[in-house]
């Protein structure tokens, strides 16, 4: 009836059957439950606490105030690659601030993954992550420059996500990638 968290983080609630006629037990893993407090959460209310998201990508953030990126020419996305690197947190914004003018002007100096390709976004890519609310305003990613094995892979809110939930976000921008090969395939469009 009632789900009754003991602390914060994220749970897996399954349910298993016990098959006793075949001694057997069936299992299944039926969603996930994100728990958080925003009272404990650490706020993100200026430009350093954005980027220092990146210095703690399991932890538990709270947007707290409306934040301008109009100073910073090229956004390096938090949590990019590469694998193991991934944003696994919590970012939430109940009161609904904020973000603008979230600028990645070339792919040149975005990181570039160990197997070619880049990414662009507020976040290069996230696993098992929990965003919600976020609003960004004024999005201008271009990384339709990259020409190396891959492909450029970008999004407002997130280039590359896995394994995570994703709630009630809005992006407003120009979003500009490069499809020049894929997997070995040639694009020629």
């Amino acid at each position: 009836d009632k789900i009754i968290p003991i602390k914060e983080g994220v749970f897996n609630v399954s349910v298993s059957f016990i098959d006793k006629v075949n001694k057997t037990i069936y299992s299944h893993s039926l969603y996930k439950v994100y728990c958080y407090n925003p009272k404990t959460m650490i706020k993100v209310n200026d430009v350093d606490s954005l980027l220092n998201m990146n210095n703690n990508k399991k932890g538990y953030y709270i947007l707290d105030n409306n934040i301008d990126l109009k100073d910073i020419e090229n956004f390096e996305p938090i949590g990019n690659h590469p694998a193991g690197n991934e944003f696994s947190g919590m970012f939430i914004n109940p009161n609904n601030y904020v973000i603008s003018n979230l600028k990645i002007e070339t792919s040149k100096e975005v990181f570039h993954g160990p197997y070619g390709g880049c990414t662009g976004g507020l976040f290069g890519s996230v696993n098992q992550a929990y965003i919600d609310n976020i609003i960004l305003d004024n999005v201008n990613i271009d990384v339709s420059d990259f020409n190396g094995k891959g492909s450029s892979v970008a999004g407002g809110l997130i280039a590359f996500g896995i394994n995570s939930l994703i709630t009630n976000c809005n992006v407003d921008g120009i979003i500009k990638v490069s499809i020049q090969q894929f997997y070995g395939i040639e694009i020629n469009d």
